[in-house]
């Protein structure tokens, strides 16, 4: 009899603790309280092509966000990224400094990180809805994020 009313809390139990959510990770480092949102799949209209975004941000010294991008073909690895944009509500946010971190063709994965402002990531974070732009192998293309990236940064605006 008691074991009925105790298997709904082992169920909710069970549940939490196999929860796929990804969580905002803090550590605390020589440039303040360092925060990394974990990979979140970004996809395009129609499904061609799909990306997986991360970011780091310093808190207290001035360095950039890394925003570091895996950017995943369908039928073909992506070979060329020209651009990458990060937009929200009339806020552009513009990533520079491209670089290669690596090409895996099997997975057709191009991997790059990137810097963006610090300053401007806030006010980016803050505008919904946010979409990725990045023009790949000349063709241009838009990437909305997944669930889990609005879930990980309304946990990170709570800091700010």
């Amino acid at each position: 009899m008691k074991i009925k009313l105790l298997l709904p809390f082992f169920v909710i139990f069970i549940c939490s603790c196999t929860s796929t959510m990804p969580d905002l990770m803090q550590f605390p480092s020589n440039e303040g309280i360092m925060y990394f949102f974990p990979p979140t799949t970004w996809k395009t209209k129609g499904d061609i092509s799909f990306a997986k975004v991360d970011i780091t941000y310093h808190s207290v010294r001035d360095l950039p966000a890394a925003v570091n991008i895996s950017f995943f073909g369908k039928k073909s690895m992506p070979l060329k990224i020209t651009s990458v944009v990060l937009n929200g509500e009339g806020i552009e946010y513009p990533l520079s400094n491209i670089q290669i971190l690596f090409a895996n063709r099997k997975n057709k994965e191009f991997r790059i990180t990137t810097e963006g402002d610090r300053k401007l990531l806030l006010p980016l974070l803050k505008a919904k809805p946010i979409t990725l732009t990045a023009e790949i192998d000349g063709v241009q293309y838009t990437f909305t994020p997944n669930k889990n990236f609005t879930v990980l940064v309304d946990d990170f605006l709570i800091f700010f």
